[in-house]
């Protein structure tokens, strides 16, 4: 391609704020939209959204489409995975298709080069982990898109070493000759705004009704907790719960299934800190999050949290109640100055202008497989 200018189109038609699993994949893609708009490397930035999904900033590159199709009913969610979209790329002649989900249609070839995002090997993992929890044909459809994402993309995306190695793994397992090449690209976040070093002192537990998120042990070790140390600044948990799991009934204790963004980030940005289970994580947002935002993270001590985190908030050992405990009594007792310093260090680590850099210079210089003096990305 050498120094032309790139026309790219990104696809966020299928995010949907109602709907969604994945809130934190959904503004993350926003995010990259964002980054990417002001770059004068991109002649034409083609944004495929739908009409929930707002933008309140326009460049001269950038043009958007609403394609309200993909979020209509499960058969047109489908049908625009398989068939639509290529359709509409097609259309648009554009150089490159970026998928910030990281799924491909497995029943057509890309009309134009392919760069996918792969956050996480979710549905590969419940397999082999859970395979009563993931219903059977969502896990036979998302692992095809998944192979045919690694099978025709020219560029993958994993954001973070984690994933680099679920991604050769899959590779591995499904017997596929990458023909891609890879760049780590990671995950970026917006400074806030202004962050208040005054909290409410209740603590926030983001659960799921996803088993790897160990909502069930989250209710165990915080029970355990709040009875052995008489707390009763009060806690509050978001998300919905697995079948068979309830709260104890404490006077203190909320439950939001599901809040609106503006009340969850009013909720999230005033508590003393986050408490986050979870036994596998591509990369883990939310501590991160919670530090940047200055409120303490409290978090499971599994490989892509420690990757991102560096060092910052406080892990626990998912099997040990007492590593638990200490890690959120010293949560509790952090100064603000140091949250501070932890919040300056992952901006640092995890920012908007290095993730266009790299993304820019991946597309930019990528080669097929077939050409000579191929050399990968870092």
């Amino acid at each position: 391609m050498g120094h032309q200018k790139l026309t790219i189109a990104v696809s966020l038609a299928d995010y949907c704020f109602e709907r969604t699993r994945t809130i934190g994949q959904m503004n993350l893609a926003i995010g990259l939209v964002k980054a990417l708009a002001t770059r004068p490397e991109i002649e034409k930035l083609v944004v495929l959204k739908n009409n929930t999904i707002q933008f309140d900033f326009h460049q001269e590159n950038l043009v958007f489409i609403d394609c309200n199709q993909a979020i209509k009913n499960k058969i047109s969610r489908i049908f625009w995975d398989q068939i639509g979209l290529y359709s509409v790329v097609k259309k648009l002649g554009v150089q490159w298709l970026i998928l910030p989900k990281g799924f491909a249609s497995f029943v057509r070839r890309p009309p134009s080069r392919l760069a996918v995002y792969i956050h996480d090997a979710v549905p590969d993992f419940y397999r082999t982990h859970y395979p009563k929890d993931y219903n059977r044909l969502e896990q036979i459809y998302f692992n095809s898109a998944m192979r045919a994402s690694l099978k025709f993309s020219d560029m993958v995306f994993p954001n973070s070493e984690f994933v680099v190695g679920e991604v050769k793994r899959l590779c591995e397992n499904w017997k596929i000759k990458p023909e891609y090449q890879m760049c780590k690209l990671g995950v970026a976040f917006e400074k806030p705004t202004e962050v208040s070093a005054t909290k409410s002192g209740r603590l926030l537990v983001l659960v799921s009704k996803w088993r790897h998120k160990r909502s069930n042990l989250a209710i165990e070790f915080l029970k355990k907790w709040q009875q052995q140390t008489g707390f009763n600044k009060g806690i509050d948990f978001v998300g919905e719960l697995p079948d068979g799991i309830a709260f104890p009934q404490f006077p203190q204790w909320r439950h939001y299934p599901r809040l609106p963004e503006k009340e969850y980030r009013e909720l999230f940005t005033s508590s003393s800190a986050l408490v986050y289970f979870s036994e596998y994580e591509g990369f883990g947002m939310p501590p991160v999050e919670a530090a940047i935002n200055g409120v303490c993270p409290v978090y499971s001590d599994i490989p892509a949290l420690r990757e991102v985190m560096v060092g910052c908030g406080f892990s626990f050992n998912n099997s040990s109640y007492e590593d638990f405990s200490y890690a959120l009594n010293s949560a509790l007792n952090m100064p603000y100055e140091q949250i501070k310093l932890w919040e300056d260090k992952l901006l640092k680590l995890h920012n908007w202008q290095d993730r266009a850099d790299k993304f820019i210079s991946a597309l930019t210089n990528v080669k097929r497989i077939n050409e000579p003096e191929l050399k990968g990305i870092n």
